[in-house]
Protein backbone atom coordinates (compact mmCIF):
# COMPACT_ATOMS: atom_id res chain seq x y z
CA UNK A 1 0.00 0.00 0.00
CA UNK A 2 1.37 3.39 -0.92
CA UNK A 3 2.02 5.70 2.02
CA UNK A 4 0.17 8.62 0.48
CA UNK A 5 -2.91 6.48 -0.16
CA UNK A 6 -2.90 5.35 3.47
CA UNK A 7 -2.58 8.94 4.66
CA UNK A 8 -5.35 10.28 2.40
CA UNK A 9 -7.60 7.34 3.20
CA UNK A 10 -7.46 7.87 6.96
CA UNK A 11 -7.96 11.64 6.66
CA UNK A 12 -10.93 11.28 4.29
CA UNK A 13 -12.46 8.58 6.50
CA UNK A 14 -12.09 10.77 9.60
CA UNK A 15 -13.58 13.86 7.92
CA UNK A 16 -16.43 11.78 6.49
CA UNK A 17 -17.33 10.31 9.90
CA UNK A 18 -17.30 13.79 11.50
CA UNK A 19 -19.45 15.23 8.69
CA UNK A 20 -21.93 12.34 8.93
CA UNK A 21 -22.31 12.62 12.72
CA UNK A 22 -22.74 16.39 12.44
CA UNK A 23 -25.38 16.08 9.69
CA UNK A 24 -27.31 13.57 11.83
CA UNK A 25 -27.17 15.96 14.83
CA UNK A 26 -25.26 13.38 16.87
CA UNK A 27 -22.48 15.91 17.49
CA UNK A 28 -22.09 19.63 16.88
CA UNK A 29 -19.31 21.01 14.77
CA UNK A 30 -18.08 24.56 14.10
CA UNK A 31 -15.89 25.45 11.11
CA UNK A 32 -14.90 28.74 12.80
CA UNK A 33 -13.15 26.75 15.53
CA UNK A 34 -11.76 24.11 13.15
CA UNK A 35 -10.13 26.81 11.01
CA UNK A 36 -8.20 28.04 14.04
CA UNK A 37 -6.37 24.70 13.95
CA UNK A 38 -5.16 25.06 10.35
CA UNK A 39 -1.44 24.60 11.31
CA UNK A 40 -2.27 20.95 12.06
CA UNK A 41 -2.33 20.43 8.27
CA UNK A 42 1.43 20.90 8.17
CA UNK A 43 1.84 18.34 10.97
CA UNK A 44 -0.26 15.80 9.05
CA UNK A 45 1.76 16.43 5.88
CA UNK A 46 4.98 16.05 7.86
CA UNK A 47 3.83 12.69 9.22
CA UNK A 48 2.84 11.58 5.70
CA UNK A 49 6.32 12.15 4.24
CA UNK A 50 8.36 10.72 7.13
CA UNK A 51 10.63 7.88 5.91
CA UNK A 52 9.20 5.30 8.33
CA UNK A 53 7.13 2.13 7.92
CA UNK A 54 3.39 2.39 7.37
CA UNK A 55 2.40 0.88 10.71
CA UNK A 56 4.30 3.49 12.69
CA UNK A 57 3.08 6.21 10.35
CA UNK A 58 -0.53 5.06 10.86
CA UNK A 59 -0.08 5.16 14.63
CA UNK A 60 1.35 8.69 14.49
CA UNK A 61 -1.49 9.82 12.23
CA UNK A 62 -4.15 8.42 14.57
CA UNK A 63 -2.37 10.10 17.47
CA UNK A 64 -2.42 13.44 15.61
CA UNK A 65 -6.13 13.02 14.86
CA UNK A 66 -6.78 12.44 18.55
CA UNK A 67 -4.73 15.51 19.44
CA UNK A 68 -6.72 17.53 16.91
CA UNK A 69 -9.96 16.48 18.60
CA UNK A 70 -8.61 17.51 22.01
CA UNK A 71 -7.45 20.88 20.67
CA UNK A 72 -10.80 21.40 18.95
CA UNK A 73 -12.63 20.65 22.19
CA UNK A 74 -10.42 23.09 24.10
CA UNK A 75 -10.92 25.88 21.52
CA UNK A 76 -14.69 25.33 21.34
CA UNK A 77 -14.98 25.32 25.12
CA UNK A 78 -13.16 28.65 25.38
CA UNK A 79 -14.93 30.44 22.52
CA UNK A 80 -18.62 31.28 23.01
CA UNK A 81 -19.45 31.24 19.31
CA UNK A 82 -18.99 27.49 19.13
CA UNK A 83 -19.87 24.32 21.00
CA UNK A 84 -17.73 21.46 22.23
CA UNK A 85 -17.00 18.70 19.71
CA UNK A 86 -18.31 15.90 21.86
CA UNK A 87 -21.50 17.49 23.15
CA UNK A 88 -24.55 15.37 22.39
CA UNK A 89 -27.36 17.14 20.58
CA UNK A 90 -30.01 16.41 23.22
CA UNK A 91 -28.01 18.19 25.91
CA UNK A 92 -27.25 20.90 23.39
CA UNK A 93 -30.94 21.52 22.82
CA UNK A 94 -31.75 21.56 26.53
CA UNK A 95 -28.90 23.89 27.45
CA UNK A 96 -28.71 26.20 24.45
CA UNK A 97 -31.99 26.33 22.55
CA UNK A 98 -35.12 27.64 24.13
CA UNK A 99 -38.44 26.21 23.02
CA UNK A 100 -40.43 28.57 25.24
CA UNK A 101 -40.24 31.59 22.94
CA UNK A 102 -43.59 32.63 21.46
CA UNK A 103 -42.07 33.53 18.10
CA UNK A 104 -40.12 31.35 15.68
CA UNK A 105 -37.14 33.69 15.86
CA UNK A 106 -34.88 34.88 18.60
CA UNK A 107 -35.85 37.41 21.22
CA UNK A 108 -33.36 40.30 20.89
CA UNK A 109 -32.29 42.28 23.90
CA UNK A 110 -30.11 45.33 24.52
CA UNK A 111 -27.45 45.87 27.17
CA UNK A 112 -25.69 49.09 28.09
CA UNK A 113 -22.69 49.60 30.38
CA UNK A 114 -20.68 52.71 31.18
CA UNK A 115 -17.92 53.80 33.54
CA UNK A 116 -17.64 57.49 34.50
CA UNK A 117 -14.37 59.15 33.59
CA UNK A 118 -11.93 59.78 36.42
CA UNK A 119 -8.46 61.31 36.55
CA UNK A 120 -7.00 58.46 34.53
CA UNK A 121 -3.82 58.99 32.53
CA UNK A 122 -3.61 55.34 31.43
CA UNK A 123 -6.26 52.70 30.78
CA UNK A 124 -6.49 49.16 29.44
CA UNK A 125 -9.44 47.69 27.55
CA UNK A 126 -9.77 43.89 27.40
CA UNK A 127 -12.51 42.46 25.18
CA UNK A 128 -13.53 38.82 24.67
CA UNK A 129 -15.88 38.68 21.66
CA UNK A 130 -17.08 35.58 19.86
CA UNK A 131 -19.04 35.81 16.61
CA UNK A 132 -20.92 38.78 15.18
CA UNK A 133 -20.29 42.46 14.49
CA UNK A 134 -17.89 44.49 16.65
CA UNK A 135 -17.31 48.22 16.23
CA UNK A 136 -15.21 50.86 18.00
CA UNK A 137 -17.23 54.07 18.03
CA UNK A 138 -16.33 57.77 18.32
CA UNK A 139 -15.09 59.10 21.70
CA UNK A 140 -17.56 59.52 24.55
CA UNK A 141 -17.63 61.58 27.75
CA UNK A 142 -17.32 58.46 29.91
CA UNK A 143 -14.18 56.37 30.34
CA UNK A 144 -15.92 53.58 28.41
CA UNK A 145 -19.41 53.06 27.06
CA UNK A 146 -20.62 49.64 25.88
CA UNK A 147 -23.76 48.83 23.90
CA UNK A 148 -24.83 45.40 22.70
CA UNK A 149 -27.80 44.25 20.65
CA UNK A 150 -28.12 40.49 20.33
CA UNK A 151 -30.29 37.46 20.86
CA UNK A 152 -28.07 34.86 22.48
CA UNK A 153 -25.19 36.53 24.34
CA UNK A 154 -25.09 38.49 27.55
CA UNK A 155 -22.12 40.67 28.42
CA UNK A 156 -20.48 41.64 31.65
CA UNK A 157 -18.15 44.55 32.38
CA UNK A 158 -15.61 44.78 35.21
CA UNK A 159 -13.52 47.86 35.97
CA UNK A 160 -10.44 47.87 38.19
CA UNK A 161 -9.26 51.29 39.37
CA UNK A 162 -5.92 52.34 40.84
CA UNK A 163 -5.23 56.09 41.19
CA UNK A 164 -4.61 57.28 37.62
CA UNK A 165 -5.02 53.85 36.00
CA UNK A 166 -8.13 51.86 34.99
CA UNK A 167 -8.43 48.30 33.73
CA UNK A 168 -11.66 47.47 31.86
CA UNK A 169 -12.85 43.94 31.06
CA UNK A 170 -15.75 43.27 28.66
CA UNK A 171 -16.64 39.60 28.15
CA UNK A 172 -19.42 37.37 26.86
CA UNK A 173 -21.66 35.08 28.83
CA UNK A 174 -23.88 32.67 26.87
CA UNK A 175 -27.43 33.14 28.15
CA UNK A 176 -28.63 29.78 26.81
CA UNK A 177 -31.49 31.06 24.65
CA UNK A 178 -31.13 31.18 20.90
CA UNK A 179 -32.64 29.46 17.89
CA UNK A 180 -30.84 27.44 15.27
CA UNK A 181 -29.56 29.56 12.33
CA UNK A 182 -30.91 32.76 13.90
CA UNK A 183 -27.95 34.47 15.48
CA UNK A 184 -27.40 38.19 15.99
CA UNK A 185 -24.62 39.67 18.07
CA UNK A 186 -23.63 43.33 17.75
CA UNK A 187 -21.20 45.06 20.10
CA UNK A 188 -20.28 48.77 20.08
CA UNK A 189 -17.66 50.30 22.38
CA UNK A 190 -16.77 53.98 22.77
CA UNK A 191 -13.86 55.28 24.85
CA UNK A 192 -12.57 58.48 26.36
CA UNK A 193 -9.93 60.15 24.20
CA UNK A 194 -8.01 61.43 27.25
CA UNK A 195 -6.06 58.40 28.62
CA UNK A 196 -3.25 56.56 26.92
CA UNK A 197 -4.85 53.22 25.97
CA UNK A 198 -3.67 49.64 25.78
CA UNK A 199 -6.27 47.47 24.02
CA UNK A 200 -6.43 43.67 23.99
CA UNK A 201 -9.08 42.05 21.80
CA UNK A 202 -9.77 38.34 21.32
CA UNK A 203 -12.41 37.44 18.76
CA UNK A 204 -13.56 34.40 16.79
CA UNK A 205 -15.65 34.72 13.63
CA UNK A 206 -16.46 38.42 13.42
CA UNK A 207 -16.92 41.47 11.23
CA UNK A 208 -14.78 44.13 12.95
CA UNK A 209 -14.65 47.89 12.37
CA UNK A 210 -11.93 49.27 14.65
CA UNK A 211 -11.50 53.03 14.22
CA UNK A 212 -8.89 53.97 16.83
CA UNK A 213 -7.82 57.15 15.03
CA UNK A 214 -9.41 59.49 17.65
CA UNK A 215 -7.64 57.71 20.51
CA UNK A 216 -4.15 57.69 22.01
CA UNK A 217 -3.30 54.02 21.60
CA UNK A 218 0.02 52.81 22.93
CA UNK A 219 -0.55 49.15 22.13
CA UNK A 220 -3.31 47.33 20.23
CA UNK A 221 -3.18 43.53 20.46
CA UNK A 222 -5.72 41.54 18.40
CA UNK A 223 -6.15 37.75 18.30
CA UNK A 224 -8.67 36.71 15.67
CA UNK A 225 -9.99 33.54 14.12
CA UNK A 226 -12.01 34.04 10.94
CA UNK A 227 -12.56 37.78 10.54
CA UNK A 228 -13.24 40.62 8.15
CA UNK A 229 -11.36 43.41 9.92
CA UNK A 230 -10.83 47.13 9.29
CA UNK A 231 -8.29 48.85 11.57
CA UNK A 232 -7.63 52.60 11.49
CA UNK A 233 -4.90 54.18 13.63
CA UNK A 234 -4.31 57.87 14.33
CA UNK A 235 -1.48 60.26 15.14
CA UNK A 236 -2.37 61.37 18.65
CA UNK A 237 1.06 62.18 20.03
CA UNK A 238 2.34 58.71 21.00
CA UNK A 239 4.14 55.74 19.50
CA UNK A 240 1.79 52.87 18.61
CA UNK A 241 2.37 49.13 18.42
CA UNK A 242 -0.19 47.01 16.56
CA UNK A 243 -0.01 43.22 16.91
CA UNK A 244 -2.40 41.04 14.90
CA UNK A 245 -2.54 37.25 15.11
CA UNK A 246 -5.19 35.69 12.89
CA UNK A 247 -6.21 32.45 11.23
CA UNK A 248 -8.27 33.08 8.10
CA UNK A 249 -8.97 36.80 7.77
CA UNK A 250 -9.40 39.75 5.43
CA UNK A 251 -7.55 42.63 7.12
CA UNK A 252 -7.33 46.27 6.02
CA UNK A 253 -5.10 48.59 8.06
CA UNK A 254 -5.02 52.37 7.63
CA UNK A 255 -2.25 54.49 9.14
CA UNK A 256 -1.67 58.28 9.10
CA UNK A 257 0.72 59.63 6.46
CA UNK A 258 2.46 61.73 9.11
CA UNK A 259 4.06 58.81 10.97
CA UNK A 260 6.98 56.51 10.18
CA UNK A 261 5.92 52.88 10.08
CA UNK A 262 7.63 49.50 10.17
CA UNK A 263 5.92 46.18 9.44
CA UNK A 264 7.09 42.79 10.69
CA UNK A 265 5.32 40.10 8.71
CA UNK A 266 5.17 36.35 9.30
CA UNK A 267 2.59 34.35 7.41
CA UNK A 268 2.11 30.91 5.91
CA UNK A 269 -0.21 31.54 2.96
CA UNK A 270 -1.18 35.20 2.68
CA UNK A 271 -1.88 37.81 0.04
CA UNK A 272 -0.43 41.18 1.05
CA UNK A 273 -0.32 44.72 -0.31
CA UNK A 274 1.81 47.18 1.67
CA UNK A 275 1.30 50.38 -0.31
CA UNK A 276 4.27 52.76 -0.18
CA UNK A 277 6.44 50.38 1.88
CA UNK A 278 9.92 49.14 1.02
CA UNK A 279 11.20 45.72 1.96
CA UNK A 280 14.40 46.18 3.96
CA UNK A 281 15.04 42.56 4.93
CA UNK A 282 13.23 39.23 5.12
CA UNK A 283 9.86 39.76 6.78
CA UNK A 284 10.42 43.49 7.39
CA UNK A 285 8.95 46.48 5.51
CA UNK A 286 9.20 50.16 6.35
CA UNK A 287 7.98 53.55 5.14
CA UNK A 288 8.73 57.12 6.22
CA UNK A 289 6.12 59.67 7.17
CA UNK A 290 5.85 63.17 5.79
CA UNK A 291 8.04 64.55 8.58
CA UNK A 292 5.28 66.27 10.54
CA UNK A 293 5.30 63.70 13.36
CA UNK A 294 8.10 62.40 15.57
CA UNK A 295 6.18 59.27 16.51
CA UNK A 296 6.20 55.83 14.86
CA UNK A 297 3.86 52.91 14.28
CA UNK A 298 5.15 49.34 14.53
CA UNK A 299 2.92 46.64 13.02
CA UNK A 300 3.52 42.95 13.77
CA UNK A 301 1.49 40.48 11.69
CA UNK A 302 1.34 36.74 12.33
CA UNK A 303 -1.40 35.41 10.09
CA UNK A 304 -2.52 32.15 8.54
CA UNK A 305 -4.47 32.17 5.30
CA UNK A 306 -5.28 35.88 5.02
CA UNK A 307 -5.56 38.87 2.72
CA UNK A 308 -3.81 41.89 4.27
CA UNK A 309 -3.66 45.49 3.01
CA UNK A 310 -1.80 48.37 4.69
CA UNK A 311 -2.29 51.88 3.34
CA UNK A 312 -1.90 55.52 4.37
CA UNK A 313 -4.55 58.19 4.64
Amino acid sequence: MKSRNLFLGIIILFVGVVALLASLDVITFSWSVALRLWPMLFIFLGVAILPINNYLKTGLLVLMLGLSCLLYHYEAKNHPESFAFTKIVNNFKNDIWSDDDETDGNVPFIQEFSEPFGAYSHATLNVDFGAGEFEIKKPCAELVKVNSHNDFVKYSMLVERDDDFANVYVSEENNGKHKRNKVNNELDIALSDVPLWTVNIETGAADCDFDFSPYKVEKLNIEAGVCDMDIRLGDRGCDTELIVESGVSDINIEIPASMDCKIYFDSAITSKDFKGFEKVEKGVWQASGDGSSEHVIVIKLDCGVSDIDVERY
